[in-house]
Formats: structure tokens, sequence, C-alpha cells
């Protein structure tokens, strides 16, 4: 998030997704609840990160004392946890499942991880194999179960194999696709729940979409970066004020079966009905004559997209 000024809380250099590299500015971490149904997310805890914490071990820690602030009012609720592929880490993964949580996440596409041995144990002195050698992942379609296609040309195939770096048995979904040459391109996906459904773990994971949507509204709408402030305790202030009202306009729209319409169009419809009401106390005019007019509802809705 961009920040003018040398003295602000939390000013450094992070990494920006639209850029592709490092840029100065300020950076939050949200925790955010997504209902699989709905396919809409609050946002639960926001939280500026610090300047100066530099190594990327430091980094984990830091968002993990994030995750201890929500958990007791979360733990009884939420099933899984979805996280880019920069939590894919060991220490990340131990922290979810301790806590009683399924974790879902992206891996690198270069993953070292390792069949599972399924023959008998062979007759000879030791443990039993337990690996069957390292996954090609391009190579390793027809080792794999095809479980469907999507109907955006993505093919989902899925199988229980051992991460080298999480040291556990994970549930992995190769997403396979091919660009209009022809030529093949796969991501992966894995949760530690090896018995959930691989369309399930990729219904899951674009959930996580939801939480830019949730800084786009914030950003576009709300005046997320239009915050002066300087001190970690008014930026916080604002921060969370921000999500708040955004939580509390997404609300409104499911409450009162407005799903049609944008945080845009809620902001234009109360503008509109406070100008309305300004009108009317300056010009002593009856607002309950005037609001049962038919074309009343015209100028509540003037502006909307979706009118």
């Amino acid at each position: 998030m961009t920040k003018a000024g040398k003295a602000t809380f939390g000013l450094d250099k992070f990494f920006s997704s639209t850029v592709k590299k490092a840029v100065k500015g300020l950076e939050l971490s949200l925790i955010a609840l997504a209902d699989p149904e709905s396919r809409e997310a609050f946002s639960l805890h926001v939280r500026q990160t610090k300047a100066g914490l530099g190594q990327e071990q430091n980094r984990i820690d830091y968002y993990l004392e994030q995750l201890e602030a929500v958990k007791d009012y979360v733990q009884k609720k939420v099933e899984y946890f979805v996280a880019d592929g920069f939590y894919a880490k060991k220490k990340v993964v131990d922290k979810m499942t301790g806590l009683g949580f399924g974790f879902i996440s992206k891996l690198r596409s270069d993953a070292d991880m390792k069949y599972l041995y399924t023959g008998e144990h062979e007759k000879r002195k030791g443990a039993k194999k337990k690996y069957e050698g390292k996954i090609i992942w391009k190579d390793c379609f027809e080792k794999f179960t095809l479980v469907t296609r999507l109907d955006n040309g993505i093919r989902l195939y899925s199988k229980n194999v051992y991460s080298m770096c999480l040291k556990r048995q994970v549930r992995v979904v190769v997403l396979q696709t091919y660009n209009s040459k022809g030529k093949m391109g796969y991501a992966l996906l894995f949760s530690t729940n090896i018995k959930q459904a691989p369309e399930e773990i990729y219904h899951y994971y674009s959930l996580r979409f939801a939480i830019e949507f949730l800084f786009r509204n914030a950003k576009s709408h709300l005046g997320l970066q239009h915050c002066q402030a300087r001190e970690e305790d008014k930026l916080a202030f604002h921060f969370n004020f921000v999500f708040v009202v955004l939580n509390l306009a997404k609300w409104e729209i499911l409450q009162n079966g407005k799903s049609s319409i944008s945080i845009a169009d809620l902001k234009s419809e109360y503008f509109n009905r406070s100008y309305l009401e300004t009108i009317f106390t300056k010009l002593d005019l009856q607002p309950e004559l005037l609001k049962n007019h038919p074309n009343y509802p015209l100028l509540e809705n003037w502006g909307k997209i979706a009118a």
C-alpha cells in the first residue's frame, strides 16, 4: 500500500504482486472469514506489518502472532485456513494443524515430493519401504487420478504424497492447463487433510481471492489509503475502521437481498438519501409526503450502476 513521507510507522519495502518486486510502502495482513456457498468474505482481523523484520522467518513469526490473536474466536467455527504459497512452510503448517485447523495452500511448481510406497514389505531386514521415488511434475499425470474436467478447461488430478519440506503426507491437487498454442502448464495445491475431496480443495483455495476484493473495495470506495496519520495506533484505528465499515456494507447488501449491487452503488444510495434529506430540511418540505411520490426511488437510486 503506497504511503508518502519518511516517518510513518511500518514504512518499508514490501513485495508488490502488481509490479512483481519490492516497493516502498505499508503492508497489511488480513484474516478474513469466507463462506463457501455465497463466496463472500468478511474481514476478521487486520494488522499492519512492522518495518525492519528482514528475514523471511521473522516475518512468518510475526504473521503467526496474528493467528494467535484470533484463534479463540474461530477454533470452534472454522474448519480450514487458506493462504497463498508464501505460507506453505513447515512452521505454518505445524501451527495450523496443532490448533486443529486443516490448511490449504499453493506449492512451488518444483516442490520436492515423493510417491508413497503401497506395495508389500520386502523380505529383508529393516523398516518397511516408505517412498517410491521423487515426483517429476510434468510427467506425473499417469500416476495421479484424473478427478474432473472443469468448465474453464482445467483438469484436476489428485494423489496423496509425501512432502519433503513439510515433513508430512498431504493431498495434492494438480491443475493441468493448456494455452492457445497447446503448451501444457500446471499449478499445485495441497491440503493437510488427506481425505478431503480434490474438488473441495480447489473450491476452497479459490475463495482466497475474495480477500483481494476486500482490499479493492476498501481502497477504491472507503479510503483505505487516504489516511495522513503516521503513528501506529492511529493507523491501526483507521485500517480497522475501514474494514468494519466494509463488513457492515456487505452485510446490508446480503440482508436486504441486494446482491446485484456493489459497494459503489450502496455509497451512491446513501449519498442520495442524505442529499435529499438536506434538501427537504433546507426548503421546509414534508419528507413523508415526498418519499411516497412514485419518482422518489428514481432519485434515491440516481447514479447507481445497478439501480
